[in-house]
């Protein structure tokens, strides 16, 4: 649960401050860090998470361990950021 709120968070900080450090090649490493969130298996969207779910591939526990951190994180990147901004 820690491992994820803490997973999103950073991903969307890297993601945003991505294009700022890197300009037009920003895409290479918003492609590294989803590259190591899948291979982390690091849920970082709750659609991705909701759909392994019904498919059956994650239990319905998930809902707790995986999507509340994720929303959370996603707000506190949204605040992080503007507060930085």
């Amino acid at each position: 649960m820690l491992f994820e709120f803490i997973g999103t968070y950073l991903i969307l900080l890297g993601l945003f401050y991505a294009e700022r450090l890197f300009g037009n090649y920003y895409f290479l490493l918003a492609g590294i860090i989803i590259s190591i969130a899948v291979y982390l298996d690091l849920h970082v969207n709750p659609a991705y998470t909701t759909l392994n779910i019904l498919s059956g591939k994650s239990s319905s526990s998930d809902i707790i361990t995986r999507i509340i951190p994720q929303i959370a994180a996603a707000m506190l990147a949204a605040l992080t950021v503007s507060l930085l901004s």
